[in-house]
């Protein structure tokens, strides 16, 4: 009885260790990868692998077969309609806050810091101080606009997302005049809609690298 509890306990481990590990990258992602293309797991769901590529601050999502043998390229709804990509992007961002510096442009990225150049010694200068609030108040609201943008990239894939399942209500294969011109009309909505929250992100991030390159009032 006592060696019995032991393997299953032992069976136990090794079904968690496999669950817990990543699955095998396939061969076209490892490509990428070596291509400079950042991959992170998003997890299996539907019965497909789910991955996130970033590069130069854009995201692709690809699912893959259990068996490695089929690549899909796009995002992931179940049979409901709902936005199962979505739905690990969040879950990612909760485990990995990182993934949200692969998202930004290069040019957002903060800058690496250099050497400063060797100068003769000079008498220190007293400096006037700005007072600390200032210095707390632009954390404050840089950290603000930085939850502003990874919200917008949010709402930048629900729309995306909308617009897919408006494309199949239009390619439906049997379904009236009436109902394809309403599905026209709210497929021109979205599309608006993404539209107008795409310019409001690059006005976001401008925001925000312009922000970073002026920097915290120095004390």
């Amino acid at each position: 009885m006592r060696m019995s509890a032991i393997l299953s306990l032992i069976i136990m481990l090794f079904s968690f260790a496999a669950y817990a590990a990543d699955p095998e990258m396939p061969e076209l992602l490892k490509g990428l990868e070596k291509q400079g293309v950042a991959f992170r797991y998003l997890g299996g769901d539907q019965g497909l692998n789910g991955w996130v590529g970033f590069k130069d601050g854009q995201e692709q999502y690809f699912y893959v077969t259990p068996d490695n043998q089929a690549i899909i390229s796009g995002q992931l709804l179940n049979n409901k309609g709902d936005q199962v990509t979505l739905r690990q992007i969040q879950n990612l961002r909760k485990k990995d806050p990182g993934v949200d510096t692969l998202a930004q442009p290069p040019s957002e990225q903060p800058p690496a810091a250099t050497p400063a150049a060797t100068a003769p010694p000079k008498e220190p200068v007293p400096a006037p101080a700005a007072g600390p609030d200032l210095v707390q108040q632009w954390t404050i609201e840089t950290e603000k606009l930085r939850t502003q943008i990874r919200e917008l990239i949010d709402q930048e894939a629900v729309a995306q997302l909308d617009i897919n399942v408006i494309m199949n209500r239009v390619n439906a294969p049997v379904t009236s005049v009436g109902e394809r011109d309403r599905a026209l009309k709210d497929l021109e909505v979205a599309q608006n809609k993404l539209t107008a929250t795409r310019d409001q992100l690059l006005r976001k991030r401008s925001e925000l690298q312009a922000r970073e390159l002026q920097g915290p009032p120095r004390k």
